[in-house]
């Protein structure tokens, strides 16, 4: 069976290249129920020509039945050894064409040749060889040798019988089978064009979805396309890596399976659905169970009078965990903003503290050491002035110890404006009343 198949695929690969595996097919299955009928047919006649000679009646124009019962029983007997044992090929080859044209002529022959009733059947052997082939290139040439068959079965006739001139449709019957095959030669031109445009423009479309299958897979983003009720019709390589995939087990799934639901996943497809086209932020869940942020885009289109959707997702995970890395990091530095705030305010406050409460008692201590050195508390000697001297020199380098941070303080809050309710202490009167001869010494 196998070998019969192969047989008429190369058959017709000979002659008809440009035909397809299913053409093949569907015509070898057209040929076998043509045979099986024929073999019913002729079982039909055997069985007429066996009821012909047990009734005792014989045609006149029939010399002997007995070659027409042996022709079918042969042919027959051909015809079940082809069929069970699945030669196929062997309908379809020329041996076949020869021994179907040989039945034709000697069922016409045997029916009186030129008066024959069948002779007719001619043209349905024209019309039957049209089937077996591909094409219809050589019918013409058929019907001619048809009609070379029956001008010989009317030779042979009247050299056996004799010439019969008695007005014979001979003339009639050639020119039907010419007539035939002219007629079906030219349809079959025009089929077998309309044929080439037809594989013409299945190759041109083929090569088309072949381009645009290589630039789907040759994009960087994932590409997925469903229809209308969200069952994904075709994706590219791409879409099979991101969502780790094969294609043939991404083919069918819904489209929804693979975004998270929040709650609003519904309503935003319906949206979709009503305006033909969606743009923003999704959550894509892949096999493996890994979230991804995606930059979702879906546009629809039409095809074969039914609606598709193209769904571009480009991945936006790493973008999403910087913008969140960059939002825990402006946090901690407000953060730490504050605490330094805090412990800049803590510092003035020390400051103003220390300033103000030592300021007090150091200029009491050089009011009472300038008393003694003018000598309002009395009189001193030598050595007690050169004492509190060195005192009062002391304090004044604890003076300058204190102004210094104060000093610094003062200019940076010149600079900045000042804080509501913030007052600057002011340096001690005793401190600044130092006499100038005192310094000098």
């Amino acid at each position: 069976m196998q070998r019969g198949m192969e047989g008429i695929r190369a058959h017709f690969d000979r002659i008809a290249p440009a035909m397809t595996r299913d053409a093949v097919d569907s015509r070898l299955a057209r040929v076998v129920q043509i045979e099986w009928a024929l073999l019913a047919l002729r079982y039909a006649v055997l069985f007429i020509v066996v009821a012909a000679y047990a009734i005792g009646s014989t045609p006149y124009y029939t010399p002997d039945l007995r070659i027409v019962a042996v022709m079918v029983i042969l042919h027959n007997a051909l015809a079940h050894w082809v069929l069970f044992t699945g030669r196929f090929a062997f309908f379809l080859g020329p041996a076949n064409f020869v021994i179907h044209l040989i039945d034709v002529s000697l069922a016409v022959g045997l029916t009186g040749a030129e008066e024959s009733p069948v002779a007719l059947l001619y043209v349905l052997f024209i019309i039957g060889y049209s089937t077996y082939v591909p094409h219809f290139l050589n019918t013409f040439t058929v019907a001619l040798i048809c009609c070379a068959c029956y001008a010989f079965t009317v030779l042979v006739k009247w050299v056996i019988v004799g010439v019969n001139l008695a007005n014979p449709p001979i003339g009639l019957h050639l020119a039907a089978i010419l007539v035939c095959g002219w007629m079906l030669r030219t349809l079959g031109a025009q089929l077998r064009a309309a044929r080439l445009e037809a594989t013409s423009q299945a190759q041109a479309l083929a090569s088309s979805r072949a381009a645009i299958r290589a630039i789907l897979d040759s994009t960087a983003e994932p590409i997925l396309v469903y229809g209308e009720n969200e069952f994904i019709t075709d994706v590219n390589d791409r879409a099979c890596e991101f969502l780790g995939l094969p294609r043939e087990q991404l083919l069918g799934k819904r489209f929804r399976a693979f975004l998270f639901d929040d709650g609003a996943l519904a309503n935003r497809l319906a949206n979709l659905r009503s305006r033909g086209e969606f743009h923003g932020e999704a959550l894509a869940i892949t096999e493996s169970g890994e979230e991804r942020n995606v930059d979702l885009m879906v546009r629809s289109f039409m095809r074969d009078n039914q609606r598709f959707f193209v769904a571009m997702l480009h991945d936006i995970t790493r973008q999403k965990n910087l913008q969140e890395t960059a939002r825990m990091a402006n946090m901690r530095l407000e953060q730490i903003n504050r605490e330094l705030q805090q412990v800049n305010e803590m510092r003035r406050a020390f400051i103003r503290t220390v300033s103000q409460r030592l300021r007090s008692p150091l200029s009491a201590i050089l009011g009472f050491i300038e008393m003694l050195l003018n000598e309002e508390l009395g009189e001193i000697t030598p050595e007690q002035r050169s004492a509190l001297q060195s005192a009062r020199r002391g304090m004044q380098r604890v003076f300058n110890l204190v102004d210094q941070p104060f000093d610094i303080l003062m200019s940076a809050e010149m600079e900045q404006p000042q804080e509501e309710g913030f007052v600057v202490p002011q340096a001690d009167t005793a401190a600044s009343g130092i006499s100038s001869h005192e310094s000098e010494k």
